[in-house]
């Protein structure tokens, strides 16, 4: 059984030595360039200025992997945090599963059975900002500034229930979608947006264990 965090992690070390592999290369094109372009006379000039282009855009590709792996560590802490916390329920007998794989959906950051069979898939998000919940849509907000997140997060989780549950051969699967450090603002009741309960670190265990009485 892998910890939390751990597959995202892997994937941000990935990133960060593909990051690592192109500005080598960039610089090593760039060395061999300028040592050979004085033995190539006048093309010279022309393969310098072409190994440049090409270095630049082996650059860009580098700092685009960088900004990946920032964000997947980041996610992976977010992850390990809720590990944490969780270690309650897991004292309390709930059976936890981190990463578990869902055919054509990735990973279920967590997957959760407490003592009472009852079950829920949790998918951690370490945004920052504030998160609110307009038209029927997750958005976050700095400042004045409005933005759509790049997935929709309600339908993912919701989808990868569903999965779960068909997979298992489970009566029900709750989906919650948990963010460890963005402040929230669904006005919701119960913060509950399109059938997925949306909360802070905070309040997950709590509100699983509430979860689970009313399913008793």
């Amino acid at each position: 059984m892998q910890k939390a965090g751990g597959t995202i992690g892997q994937l941000a070390q990935e990133r960060r030595n593909k990051a690592w592999q192109r500005f080598g290369t960039a610089g090593v094109l760039v060395l061999v360039s300028i040592i050979l372009s004085p033995r190539l006379g006048p093309l010279g000039i022309l393969v310098v200025l072409g190994v440049g282009v090409y270095s630049w855009h082996l650059i860009v590709e580098g700092c685009k992997f960088w900004k990946m792996a920032d964000r997947a560590e980041q996610g992976a802490k977010g992850e390990e945090i809720v590990g944490l916390l969780l270690k309650e329920l897991e004292q309390a007998g709930w059976k936890i599963q981190y990463n578990l794989p869902i055919p054509r959906l990735g990973d279920a950051d967590v997957f959760l059975s407490s003592p009472k069979d009852n079950h829920f898939v949790v998918d951690v998000k370490s945004h920052s900002g504030e998160v609110f919940f307009e038209n029927g849509v997750l958005k976050k907000r700095f400042g004045n500034t409005v933005y759509s997140f790049e997935k929709d997060f309600l339908a993912k989780v919701m989808q990868q229930a569903l999965t779960v549950k068909t997979i298992k051969g489970l009566k029900f699967v709750t989906p919650i979608l948990c963010f460890t450090e963005a402040r929230l603002d669904i006005g919701t009741v119960n913060n509950k947006a399109r059938g997925v309960y949306v909360m802070k670190k905070e309040a997950l265990v709590k509100r699983l264990v509430w979860l689970d009485s009313r399913s008793s």
